[in-house]
């Protein structure tokens, strides 16, 4: 059988319109130019998710980092055959704003400014944000929608009053109608970057807009803040996106006024951690039709998500989330005996010590201490809540701050483990110090790197100055966990 013929792409560019048409069906799309700025509206404005967003958006504007993730600027798209080599950048082919010309507005139950609420997130280091303080400092927060029914966990003070939601709705079109006129602004987005909501199913309320703005007006409580903003969103014709897995503008009432408004709305949680590692992972098993017995997974969140999600129904909601991903990629009707009885596990732990920082030794500690051992570890210096001395650093002199911490502690006659570089930390610290031990374990690691390790080692660390650490970290974890 004759194999169908792949559609034909051509764009070209005319004045202020770009016409990307196809063959088969023949089809033509005109993408308006964009114009002036573009407006980002952000409930949950002075959140990790939306602070780092603007400093990520500040550093690339000042010249210190790159949009390292980002489609839109990085991502290219094939056109015609792959045999002719034309794919472009997405960011060249269609007429997309310049990341220089977006100006960010939001809304949040917390007053801090930006750059603030940055440093209290503790995603990035306080270096990298000192050298873009004054834009971040610039956005200061709205006062927000918020009922605290649905997120138990917070309770801000920068909250709208008034007697029904309906009239809080009229509050967040005035305040996107003023924004946009004060900063000249033809187009705006609206991005939901609040914490997650608790679980909520349709009801009657969500049926058809004329039942939902009723609800409104009756301050049904079946209403979330997530859904007001939606409303007020299509209401004023700005495209809505949902960040969290909340029941938010996926209602038929909410879908109904974008149909009628022709207002894009989407989105479903973004997706970025536990999530986004299923539907890298489960599609390479269900390629090769490699059945599974059951899939555990965590997080482990010191930061105000953490503190959201560890309400049972906040949880709830991220919970139906990221269970039905899953049976979505292996779609166990169609393979029963590969994916019919898998067992689906989903955890989050609160735990407020770290914030955002991560460590490798997050699920090992516990049984430790239940093992009746005192445990003890740390930042390296130049990572997490540790100092960043001047480099280049060596494995001698990370042994050495180990020997400070267990002097400064008055410990001997103790249990080191290392894993990876903390296995050679902890072999240099045994060589120079091995009277303090009582045992030894390494994990993961050798004595010394041989032609090998050296190259890939220097192959690392000058990717590391040309794109930065979490672009390496990116890269390396696909050097350590490769294909079966």
């Amino acid at each position: 059988m004759e194999r169908e013929k792949p559609e034909e792409v051509n764009s070209s560019r005319r004045g202020n319109t770009t016409t990307i048409s196809t063959s088969k069906p023949k089809r033509k799309k005109n993408i308006k130019a964009p114009k002036g700025k573009l407006g980002v509206l952000l409930p949950g404005i002075g959140g990790a998710v939306s602070t780092t967003f603007f400093a990520g958006v500040e550093a690339i504007k000042a010249g210190i980092g790159k949009p390292i993730g980002s489609l839109t600027q990085l991502g290219s798209i094939r056109l015609g055959k792959r045999t002719e080599k034309k794919s472009p950048l997405i960011k060249d082919l269609v007429p997309l704003y310049d990341i220089k010309d977006l100006v960010f507005y939001g809304w949040d139950i917390f007053s801090d400014n930006c750059y603030d609420a940055a440093l209290n997130a503790g995603v990035l280091k306080s270096d990298l944000l000192a050298q873009i303080k004054e834009p971040l400092k610039s956005i200061t927060p709205q006062s927000a929608v918020f009922e605290r029914k649905f997120v138990k966990n917070l309770n801000g003070k920068n909250v709208k009053k008034a007697k029904t939601k309906m009239d809080l709705a009229v509050q967040l079109i005035k305040d996107i109608e003023n924004f946009k006129k004060e900063n000249n602004l033809d187009r705006v987005v609206m991005i939901w970057c609040g914490s997650t909501e608790i679980y909520l199913e349709k009801s009657d309320v969500h049926k058809s807009i004329r039942k939902f703005e009723k609800g409104l007006k009756k301050n049904s409580p079946a209403i979330a803040p997530s859904m007001i903003y939606a409303y007020a969103a299509i209401k004023t014709g700005t495209p809505y996106a949902n960040g969290a897995p909340n029941l938010s503008a996926d209602i038929p009432a909410l879908e109904e006024l974008a149909k009628k408004n022709k207002v894009p709305i989407c989105g479903k949680d973004f997706k970025t951690g536990q999530t986004l590692m299923k539907t890298i992972l489960a599609p390479g098993l269900k390629s090769r039709l490699l059945g599974l017995n059951g899939w555990f997974s965590t997080n482990i969140l010191g930061n105000r998500d953490g503190e959201v999600l560890d309400d049972p129904y906040s949880f709830k909601t991220k919970e139906a989330s990221k269970l039905s991903v899953l049976e979505y990629i292996f779609q166990p009707d169609l393979y029963p005996e590969l994916y019919s009885n898998y067992y689906h596990k989903v955890r989050i732990n609160y735990y407020p010590p770290r914030g955002d920082e991560k460590e490798a030794w997050a699920m090992q500690t516990d049984d430790l201490v239940a093992a009746g051992l005192r445990v003890v570890s740390f930042d390296n210096r130049g990572v997490g809540g540790s100092s960043k001395p001047v480099g280049p650093y060596a494995i001698r002199d990370m042994a050495a701050d180990t020997k400070a911490v267990v002097d400064a502690l008055g410990l001997r006659d103790f249990h080191l483990l290392g894993y990876s570089m903390g296995g050679m930390i902890a072999q240099d610290y045994a060589l120079a110090h091995g009277a303090d031990l009582r045992s030894l374990s390494l994990i993961s690691t050798y004595a010394e790197p041989g032609p090998f390790g050296l190259r890939l080692i220097d192959g690392w660390a000058a990717m590391a100055r040309a794109q930065g650490a979490e672009a390496t970290i990116r890269q390396v974890l696909l050097w350590c966990f490769t294909p079966a």
